[in-house]
């Protein structure tokens, strides 16, 4: 019986190392350090490799070559494919697939709040803020249809509404000695 529990737990977790592709979410919300596609390469081991794309690494293995996303490093716009090319000028093209159990909102590496939504949904993130410092109050953005409030903890709620485009904006909210301080904000649907 044990085994078939152990067994069950095991499919229902997310394969983050895929042949040819890249599978990840809109964040790393799921508690997954890195998301890796790996590629056939004859001699990659022997090569430098960069890639076009910030936030994504190429690591050769032999002939193989990983294309990686790290929780560390997160990238905050994710594009439809990511290349690395070699110092012999060979490239190695990745299709990325953006796939989640439930796309949550979180900040990233670089300070950023990504909030992702379904389809005409609005998008919610309620969480410690990114210093604690941060006094209780309501935030100012440019847009009236994101809303950023710190409740005592201190906790941070930003609302965006469902009418609300994709794009990058920020918070302005104070600290425990006047200051501002600005969080960006990126909405983003996640398809």
């Amino acid at each position: 019986m044990l085994w078939l529990l152990l067994g069950l737990a095991m499919a229902d977790e997310i394969d983050t190392t895929k042949l040819g592709e890249i599978v990840m979410p809109l964040t790393p919300s799921e508690g997954h350090d890195s998301y890796t596609g790996v590629f056939e390469h004859e001699g990659a081991g022997k090569k430098k490799w960069t890639s076009d794309t910030q936030g994504f690494q190429c690591r050769p293995r032999g002939d193989l070559l990983e294309i990686v996303a790290e929780r560390s490093s997160w990238p905050r716009d994710i594009p439809k494919k990511v290349t690395c090319e070699a110092s012999d000028g060979k490239k190695v093209k990745s299709k990325i697939t953006i796939e989640a159990k439930r796309h949550e909102p979180m900040f990233i590496s670089d300070g950023t709040l990504v909030v992702p939504r379904g389809k005409g949904a609005a998008g919610y993130f309620v969480g410690e803020p990114p210093r604690a410092d941060l006094i209780v109050g309501q935030g100012q953005t440019g847009s009236l249809s994101i809303r950023c409030e710190v409740e005592p903890g201190p906790k941070l709620k930003v609302t965006v509404d469902a009418d609300a485009p994709d794009g990058e904006g920020m918070c302005s909210l104070k600290d425990k000695g006047g200051a501002v301080v600005r969080v960006p904000i990126k909405v983003v649907t996640a398809e």
